[in-house]
């Protein structure tokens, strides 16, 4: 079974490696402090839920539709992504419908509600807690792309709750993962 601790600890690891390679030690603990931190806020005593990478990917794929499409080439389009001509249709229908509401955008194009919330904390604070941290922003921003996609891809589909249990262990310890000191 999966716990929090163990997709925290995950994400502690990879952010330290990460953090490590650019940065000083106290900053890499910084910023695996601040990853904890960021979801403890968001997330404490809360379902956390991690959404699958198919997702993501078929919503990339239906804007590359939406962006290709000429108004006369539903043809082409369903024989190059391998959809029905309906289906192409369809997926137009929904682009132009979602281009045209006036919402704000994240940095993939999609209105942010449709963004699963943990991937909205991810994508949106968690940078700017790694550049107070002292992580540079263009890493910081590169991190956190990273610990989404470590995220999907290791933990889909998974629901955790982080509770004040894990805030105990982890300011017990100082971190789920065991720095060299």
């Amino acid at each position: 079974m999966i716990t929090s601790e163990d997709i925290i600890k995950a994400l502690e690891t990879l952010i330290y490696k990460e953090a490590i390679t650019d940065h000083d030690e106290k900053t890499a603990i910084a910023a695996t402090c601040a990853l904890f931190n960021c979801l403890w806020l968001n997330f404490r005593g809360q379902l956390m839920y991690i959404p699958t990478v198919d997702r993501e990917a078929i919503t990339r794929r239906n804007e590359s539709i939406f962006n290709d499409f000429t108004g006369v080439n539903q043809s082409e389009l369903s024989i190059k992504y391998r959809l029905s001509v309906q289906q192409i249709y369809s997926i137009i229908k929904k682009m132009r419908a979602a281009n045209t509401q006036k919402q704000g955008h994240n940095d993939s194009g999609l209105p942010q509600q449709k963004r699963p919330l943990v991937l909205v904390v991810i994508y949106e604070y968690l940078p700017v807690e790694l550049v107070k941290a002292g992580v540079s922003e263009s890493a910081a921003l590169m991190l956190s792309k990273k610990i989404a996609l470590r995220l999907c891809l290791q933990f889909p589909g998974v629901s955790v709750c982080i509770s004040d249990e894990i805030m105990k262990k982890r300011q017990e310890k100082g971190s789920f993962i065991c720095f060299k000191r």
